[in-house]
C-alpha cells in the first residue's frame, strides 16, 4: 500500500497483486525502458532511486526522479501507448514488475480494483495541472568579476561562451 495508486485498495485485494509481481534488479545507468517502447508492465520502485528523461528534440531532459514506493509505466499500462519518457536507474534499484497481461486477467476478474486504480490517477493527474497552472516565479542569479584587474568584456564573453548551452540563460551588460 506503500505505492499510492494501490492506496485505495483493501488487503485481500494487496494479496491477490502480490501474487503477480516479479522482482527486477537494475545497476546504476540501466535503462529501464526508452520513450516510445511499446511494453505495457507497470514498475513499483522497492529500492533505490529512477530518473525519468525525456528526448524532445534529440537533446535528453530530465523530468524527474522517481522513488522507493512509487510507479513507472501506469499511463502505457493503461492508455496502450508507448512509453513518454526513458527510465534509468541512477542508483542500484529493486522493482516490483507487475505484467500487464496478468494484472489485466486480475482486472477482469476484479473490476473494482481497476476503477479504485482509475481513482488514484486521475487525482495525480489533477494534482499535477493544478501544479503547471501555478504562475513561474522567476530567479535571476548575478555574476560579477572579483577584483578591478578582471576584463568587463571578456569575462562576459567568457560567461556567454560557458553558458551557451542553458537556453533559460539571459546575460545582460
Amino acid at each position: 500500500k506503500a505505492c499510492n495508486i494501490f492506496s485505495k485498495l483493501d488487503d485481500a485485494e494487496i494479496m491477490q497483486l502480490a501474487e503477480l509481481v516479479q522482482i527486477i534488479e537494475l545497476e546504476p545507468g540501466s535503462v529501464l525502458c526508452r520513450q516510445g517502447d511499446s511494453s505495457r508492465d507497470a514498475y513499483i520502485v522497492a529500492s533505490g532511486k529512477l530518473i525519468a528523461t525525456t528526448f524532445a528534440e534529440k537533446k535528453g531532459k530530465i523530468i524527474g526522479h522517481i522513488i522507493a514506493g512509487q510507479i513507472v509505466g501506469e499511463m502505457s499500462l493503461l492508455s496502450k501507448q508507448p512509453r513518454s519518457l526513458t527510465i534509468t536507474a541512477k542508483t542500484y534499484t529493486i522493482l516490483l514488475m507487475i505484467p500487464y497481461a496478468d494484472l489485466y486477467y486480475f482486472w477482469q476478474a476484479n473490476h473494482s480494483v481497476l476503477q479504485k486504480m482509475i481513482e488514484v490517477i486521475i487525482s495525480r493527474a489533477r494534482e499535477l495541472i493544478t501544479l503547471v497552472e501555478k504562475p513561474k516565479r522567476y530567479k535571476y542569479i548575478g555574476i560579477l568579476p572579483a577584483n578591478e584587474q578582471v576584463d568587463i568584456t571578456q569575462f562576459i564573453n567568457i560567461m556567454q561562451q560557458s553558458l551557451a548551452p542553458n537556453s533559460n540563460m539571459l546575460i545582460l551588460s
